[in-house]
C-alpha cells in the first residue's frame, strides 16, 4: 500500500490531537475550509507546498506525520482482521490498550496547549 494512502485519516488525527476545528486548522494553514475538507476526506491532496504549510499550523514536521500515517495504517489493519473473523491476538489487545492510552496522553496535551495559546491570546486582548 502507498504510504500517503492514509494521509486524509493521519492529517484528521493530528487536528484532533492538536484540538483544532477543520476551520482553524484551514485558516492557520491558510487554506479554504472546503479544501482541507477535500485534504481530509481524500477527494484532492495537498501539494508539498500546502502539506508544510499544514504541518507547520499543527505544530507537527515530517516525523509526526509519518508517525501518525503508520498509527492510521495499524489500525486500518487491526480493522480488516477483526472484520475478516480473525481472532484478536492479546499481544495486540495490550498495544492497542496502549497506543490509546497514549493516545489520550497526547490528546490532553493538545488540550493543554491549546488551554495555554488561548490564556496568551486572552491576556493580549486584555492589555
Amino acid at each position: 500500500m502507498y504510504a500517503f494512502d492514509k494521509l486524509p485519516e493521519a492529517l484528521r488525527l493530528l487536528r484532533h490531537r492538536a484540538g483544532l476545528r477543520q476551520n482553524e486548522l484551514a485558516e492557520r494553514a491558510r487554506v479554504t475550509k472546503p479544501m482541507m475538507s477535500a485534504y481530509e476526506t481524500g477527494t484532492k491532496r495537498p501539494t508539498t507546498e500546502t502539506l508544510d504549510k499544514i504541518l507547520d499550523a499543527l505544530g507537527e514536521d515530517v516525523t509526526g506525520l509519518g508517525q501518525a500515517l503508520r498509527s492510521v495504517q495499524r489500525a486500518s489493519e487491526r480493522m480488516e482482521l477483526s472484520n475478516n473473523g480473525s481472532e484478536a491476538d492479546p499481544l495486540d489487545l495490550g498495544r492497542d490498550r496502549l497506543e490509546a492510552r497514549q493516545a489520550l496522553e497526547e490528546i490532553g496535551e493538545g488540550v493543554e496547549r491549546f488551554m495555554r495559546s488561548m490564556s496568551r491570546v486572552i491576556e493580549t486582548v486584555e492589555r
